[in-house]
């Protein structure tokens, strides 16, 4: 058994714990309100009460031996007396006042007259009591510190005082003796003892002190070691964010390439573009080849997302909508799979909603998100409903409830995590990366909104995202123009184009893509040619009729911003559409609209898409320029 597992001696702490804590209410009973809400102020008014109430007893007991020992005590013994009893009087005008350092000035003061009286009438220079006068050092620093610039000015009055009391004993000669200095030696050993035990006191506490100081301050060296430490991984975490936004950036640009040249051979495969493909099942895996990249690509997609947000940079390419359009588009994507789920599917949209101020792309994304996750949960037989609801002063709310199996509450958090999968079921397991609640949260967070889960295990799973009042815009507001729009608008039949066929030239140093571009287009009617980078394309401005250039934006030799400001010197005037599978595509989408790019398209290009977009930028265009 330890000391400390005694149970002896952990009695005698308890006892001591309980004793020490009595002892500091009664001590609060002389301090005033304002003092024991101060931690400090109470520590330092609980000393200063202890010292005025226990330092007089020997004070007393020392007067009173001096009195039995004097033969003729007189009116200088009441004196120091009342004195003595004034450190009492301290304690119920701290309690009135409050004011604790004027009070302790005025001891110290009070202590150096008492000393200095007795030593007067009692043995001169060598009185038992002169020593006592260096305990008001002691005491004021005690007091009020030893930073304080009053403490010191005390120790010089004191000082001055105890000159003043030499230059009058010098003058005057010792008072009457009252008693002869061999009877005044058992007062002396009494004094001395006293004022032994007083600097021990004093002593012991500024060793407790600086000892507790020593610790503060190795504490506060290992806190700032600590601080310094985390400031180090903070920064280590942050370079490696970066570095892993911006790997995820370029690598983005490297895959949606290939992607691109995989989804666009075998669509064309799959249409049978060139003729018939032979055997049915190559067509079925042509499909098969198509649907996996387009599913490849929207995973892509997806990390590059969660990634931008867990960096903070992700942004948003604002725009005016019609968000009954949006929801009902994203519905409309989605059928065929909710169709084939055994599912229903109930659209409650207000017939007028007013116009919303957000990224469209993003938006169209949460909603196909939540859907999607609905369908993936939700039993054959189920329902799905979307419901909208529009408040000048609480915003758009739209609601995705199904009747699906739910998620336990505990669960709710864990799904908002990236990459987090819940439940043990196969369906989970086969389906879904986890980022589809992830990314919802932190889109409608860039957008200054909520997203809001609730769910009952076995019976229901209601999402709900909020966009604020602010987002929101009249009916009667006009849109805002964005060259994105142009990726959106409902495919449109081509306007004329003359007798000649137009040339559009694509520029893109991947060779597939270009091959695949210029198929499409040849497809679609239209002469292409092609060329590996901007140098090469302005060579082929300046021999043919070129009418609408498609152009990369991340090329070597001369990249698409280069080739975009030639361009304007060249051939101003000639429509340019600007594409990019980089991951910063909102930045790259600014750099070509503010170079004077007619339309932007995302890597990788449907070929509908890419026909749609040419189409409009050939009817804009004047008519005697396609001459």
């Amino acid at each position: 058994m330890t000391l400390a597992q005694n149970p002896a001696i952990s009695a005698a702490k308890a006892a001591t714990a309980r004793l020490v804590d009595f002892a500091g209410r009664l001590l609060d009973l002389f301090l005033p309100p304002a003092m024991l809400t101060d931690r400090d102020a109470r520590r330092s008014g609980r000393i200063f009460t202890a010292i005025h109430a226990i330092g007089p007893l020997p004070g007393f007991a020392i007067l009173l031996w001096l009195y039995r020992l004097d033969p003729q005590p007189g009116p200088h013994l009441v004196v120091a007396m009342t004195c003595m009893a004034g450190f009492w009087a301290f304690l119920p005008v701290l309690r009135m006042t409050g004011r604790w350092r004027l009070l302790a000035l005025l001891s110290v003061q009070n202590l150096a007259f008492i000393l200095l009286f007795l030593s007067y009438y009692y043995g001169g220079i060598s009185s038992p009591f002169l020593p006592w006068i260096v305990v008001a050092p002691f005491l004021i620093f005690f007091y009020l510190g030893e930073t304080s610039l009053l403490s010191w000015l005390i120790v010089g009055a004191v000082a001055a005082e105890f000159d003043l009391f030499l230059a009058i004993s010098r003058i005057t000669g010792p008072a009457a003796v009252h008693v002869p200095p061999e009877r005044l030696t058992s007062v002396t050993v009494l004094s001395l003892f006293c004022a032994g035990l007083c600097v021990t006191a004093l002593a012991a506490h500024f060793a407790r002190e600086i000892t507790s100081k020593s610790q503060l301050e190795h504490e506060v060296l290992r806190h700032l070691a600590t601080e310094r430490a985390l400031g180090e991984a903070k920064d280590a975490a942050e370079a490696a964010s970066r570095a892993k936004t911006d790997f995820l950036a370029s690598m983005s640009h490297e895959l949606r390439t290939p992607l691109n040249a995989v989804i666009g051979f075998s669509e064309m495969m799959s249409s049978e573009a060139f003729g018939p493909i032979g055997h049915e099942r190559y067509r079925g895996y042509a499909k098969d080849i198509h649907d996996s990249g387009s599913h490849l690509l929207a995973i892509i997609n997806d990390i590059l997302d969660v990634a931008k947000a867990e960096s903070g940079t992700f942004e948003l390419f604002e725009e005016t909508f019609d968000c009954r359009e949006t929801i009902s588009e994203a519905a409309m994507m989605l059928r065929q799979r909710i169709s084939e789920a055994g599912l229903t599917l109930e659209l409650d949209l207000p017939p007028e909603m007013v116009r919303l101020r957000a990224d469209r792309r993003r938006t169209k994304q949460v909603f196909l998100n939540l859907i999607h996750n609905a369908v993936k949960f939700t039993p054959a037989g189920g329902k799905i409903r979307i419901h909208a609801a529009c408040d000048r002063k609480s915003g758009l709310t739209v609601t995705v409830k199904d009747t699906g199996i739910g998620i336990a509450r505990e669960n709710l958090k864990k799904v908002l995590q990236p990459f987090v999968q819940v439940g043990g079921t196969a369906r989970r397991s086969q389906e879904g990366t986890g980022l589809g609640l992830p990314l919802v949260q932190a889109m409608m967070q860039r957008h200054g909104g909520r997203f809001e889960l609730d769910s009952e295990p076995g019976q229901s799973t209601t999402a709900r995202v909020i966009f604020p009042p602010e987002r929101l815009v009249g009916d009667d507001a006009p849109g805002v123009p964005t060259p994105g729009r142009d990726l959106t608008i409902a495919a449109a039949g081509r306007g004329a184009k003359g007798t000649r066929i137009p040339t559009i030239l694509v520029v893109d140093d991947d060779e597939d893509l270009r091959v695949l571009v210029a198929r499409a287009l040849s497809r679609g009617g239209y002469r292409a040619l092609t060329a590996a980078h901007g140098i090469d394309a302005l060579k082929y401005v300046r021999a043919h009729a070129i009418d609408v250039v498609v152009t990369d934006m991340l090329m070597p030799e001369m990249d698409g911003t280069e080739l975009l400001r030639a361009l304007q010197t060249e051939r101003p005037g000639i429509p340019v559409i600007a594409m990019s599978g980089i991951g910063e595509w909102n930045e790259w989408l600014r750099i070509a609209v503010h170079l004077g790019a007619f339309a932007t398209l995302h890597k990788p290009i449907i070929a509908s898409q890419l026909l749609q977009v040419v189409e409009q930028a050939l009817n804009r265009m004047p008519v005697d320029a396609l001459a």
